[in-house]
């Protein structure tokens, strides 16, 4: 006989809810709360919240259970069978567009693949693959989108100099490679179209309860969409909106309406590259292990090129576990829209399904789970790995990953090539587990050049690992 879904206790819910719920709320769903990143990194509220998770696995034998959400009661998936069922599931039966997620990003991209469904979520997913290049291992624009990155990277360098490198300084110099690509060069230095994203991505924190900015929001977003529309019209050679004319679309498919989340993943790839750079600083040994990927692949295929970064395995391994470690995208969403059968029991439609990617990362029955371990990408362990969901999976997979696994490992080349760094802030060690909850707005790095101190060679074991194989990203 079936039995029920078990529901946590009382003091469960509020252990929950205080360490991972309401934590999450405040560190923001749309972009991050610097000032509560602070205290959450002091308190390392994700550390707090994996032990509860863990014992909520152990006490009920790994079987998903009902907890108390925001809105209602919520499926906190816990097993490994449960998040492959989820995520391998048709997105019609559990649709991305959970209510948190239309309640904010209804207010910058409302007609943007996540909040779409049914045959119209099928129509602009072909789009956003097509635009994307999602099942190609190159973009066909991937060598113009190389000399862009490596452009904005030695553009911050030589800004830089010998001396101190903030997130600011990265996130600036990166978003003026974001929109060349996105729009063309001549969005080089539009900071206003970011500016606008940024700020409707923080009145989306509020989830829409801030009805009275409702007429401010509106005009924020024919704003930004104007600007789009118009870089779409000029369909610069080169960039992702010259992709237009080629990929599948209808009258339903709205090519604008797509692209602001496409300028949101850039600042979450930006995100991802930042603390692979921190993990690079911390491990000197692996830092020469990356360039030493770097020398190798350049050497047989030229500086900056994208046969090059194509054969940089390990740098796209430490991306990976960079994303892996504190995943910008710390909880996966899903709700049913019909009834679905679970393990005997019945999930009725409109259940909220909550996958914590951010402690499944961390689960303590992985070997790694608290250390930079790009070698778990390279021998295809963590790829296979369904505790791990970077990008996502299946049909939820996000269509942008093979792109940002180029343009990633192509930025942290430049900025590794000729240089060697010192993380200032915030405060990690290699001889210690790695903390689950980071400032990454707080990254400040010393830069020096390649001396005596910074190892040059490889770890043998590792090099030898990485020759032959290449990472298998987790998909979305």
């Amino acid at each position: 006989m079936a039995k029920p879904i078990p529901r946590a206790t009382a003091l469960e819910n509020l252990r929950f809810s205080l360490t991972y719920t309401i934590p999450g709320l405040l560190r923001g769903a749309f972009t991050t709360q610097p000032r509560w990143l602070d205290l959450m990194a002091r308190l390392d509220t994700n550390r707090r919240a994996n032990d509860v998770v863990t014992k909520l696995r152990v006490r009920y034998g790994g079987r998903s259970i009902w907890v108390r959400g925001p809105v209602g009661p919520v499926l906190l998936v816990l097993s490994q069978g449960d998040i492959k069922r989820v995520l391998s599931a048709s997105d019609h039966a559990f649709s991305l567009a959970s209510p948190e997620k239309v309640a904010g990003l209804s207010l910058f991209q409302p007609d943007s693949l996540v909040l779409s469904a049914g045959e119209l979520r099928d129509d602009r997913k072909g789009f956003n693959e097509a635009v994307l290049a999602a099942e190609e291992r190159v973009h066909p624009l991937g060598d113009h989108f190389m000399t862009v990155v490596a452009d904005e990277m030695d553009v911050l360098l030589a800004g830089v100099g010998v001396g101190l490198l903030t997130r600011d300084a990265f996130d600036a110099a990166f978003a003026r490679a974001a929109r060349r690509i996105l729009f063309g060069d001549s969005a080089r230095n539009d900071i206003r179209i970011s500016r606008l994203l940024r700020a409707l991505r923080a009145e989306a924190n509020w989830l829409g309860l801030r009805t009275w900015r409702s007429r401010r929001n509106r005009a924020l977003l024919r704003r930004m969409n104007g600007k789009i529309r118009s870089y779409a019209a000029k369909a610069e050679p080169g960039s992702l909106m010259a992709m237009f004319a080629q990929a599948p679309s209808s009258a339903r498919t709205d090519p604008v309406g797509q692209v602001s989340h496409w300028l949101m993943a850039f600042d979450v790839l930006g995100m991802g590259i930042m603390q692979t750079l921190a993990l690079f600083a911390v491990h000197p040994l692996k830092a020469a292990e990356a360039a030493a990927d770097i020398r190798s692949a350049e050497e047989e295929y030229g500086k900056g090129t994208v046969a090059a970064v194509t054969a940089m395995p390990y740098l796209k391994a430490s991306l990976l576990e960079g994303l892996r470690l504190w995943a910008p995208v710390p909880t996966l969403m899903r709700v049913t829209t019909e009834p679905v059968d679970w393990h005997g029991d019945k999930l009725p439609a409109g259940v909220n399904v909550m996958i914590p990617a951010s402690l499944h990362h961390r689960n303590p029955q992985l070997g790694y789970a608290d250390r930079f371990a790009p070698e778990a990408w390279i021998s295809g362990e963590a790829g296979e790995d369904w505790w791990i969901n970077p990008f996502s999976r299946g049909r939820g997979q996000c269509p942008g990953a093979s792109l940002a696994l180029l343009i990633g490992p192509a930025a942290l080349a430049a900025l590794l090539r000729d240089r060697r760094y010192e993380l200032l802030e915030p405060q990690m060690r290699a001889d210690r587990p790695l903390p689950l909850t980071i400032n990454a707005a707080r990254f400040r790095f010393a830069v020096r050049l390649p001396g005596p101190s910074a190892p040059r060679e490889a770890v043998p074991e590792a090099r030898k690992a990485g020759a032959d194989s290449r990472p298998a990203p987790s998909q979305d």
